[in-house]
This record gives C-alpha cells, structure tokens and sequence, in this order.
C-alpha cells in the first residue's frame, strides 16, 4: 500500500555513481560506504539539514537498464559543487510513498521488490529514498 503525494522541486547534490541492476547489488553498498568514508555530508555546503537521500535518475529506459544514484542531501543552491560530487535539480512530479519497516539495509532491499512489482506507471525522472531519524521513506515518481 502507498500514499501519492506531489513534491516540490529541490535541490541535491551528493556523490554520484552509474550502475545498473546487474551491478547494483555491489555497486550500491561500496557507492555508500565511500559516501561515509569520505565524511561526504560535511563537505556539501548550502545543506538545509542533515538528511540523507539517495536519488535514483538518469534512467535510460525503465529499471531494469542502466540508472544514476546520488547519495547526498538537500541544499538551497547548486552555486557551489564540490570537487567530485554533482549537483542535480529534482523536479516538481507526484510520488508513489512508502515506507519502510524491519531491520536495515534488508527493509529497503524488500520494500524495492514491492516496488518493482507493483502495477505503478513510473515516469523514471527521478526516485529516491530520504533517510530520516531511522526511518526511511521512498518515493517513486509517477505520472
């Protein structure tokens, strides 16, 4: 079961990484843990706060062709990129919410096999996941 919210447009920028679903399984956990190993968070300037996104966009078909993940935060201006990382413009669109319960990261792995089965007509502009206190939300763009 899902809510349909429509989301304004944000600002995001973060550590990007390619992968597509054949690689994601590794690609995913090592993109990740070099976001945390690199204290990537405390380097993004114009953050509104602290909360973590990973940005699904750059589709090039549905989900199961290659794909882009931001992982970063929502800042109020892409003036200032940092060396390595990408700023990208989420936009305005209506979101399938859910949300996620259990044991992390297998609640997020189990909520996206939901996902890929649900009878959703995605737009693949843009999903994400926003990380919040220990609860994650995520959303998935339709049209």
């Amino acid at each position: 079961m899902y809510l349909k919210t429509e989301k304004p447009p944000f600002y995001l920028i973060g550590l990007c990484v390619k992968t597509s679903p054949e690689h994601a399984g590794t690609q995913i956990p090592a993109h990740w843990e070099r976001f945390y190993t690199e204290n990537c968070l405390e380097k993004i300037p114009n953050r509104l706060n602290n909360t973590l996104y990973g940005v699904y966009t750059d589709y090039e078909g549905d989900f199961t062709k290659p794909y882009s993940l931001i992982i970063g935060t929502q800042v109020s201006s892409l003036s200032s990129i940092p060396e390595g990382m990408v700023g990208k413009e989420i936009p305005a669109q209506v979101y399938a919410e859910f949300e996620t319960e259990g044991e992390l990261p297998q609640a997020i792995f189990d909520k996206w096999c939901e996902i890929w089965e649900a009878p959703l007509e995605r737009s693949y502009l843009s999903d994400f996941e926003r990380y919040d206190g220990g609860v994650v939300s995520i959303y998935i763009g339709v049209k």
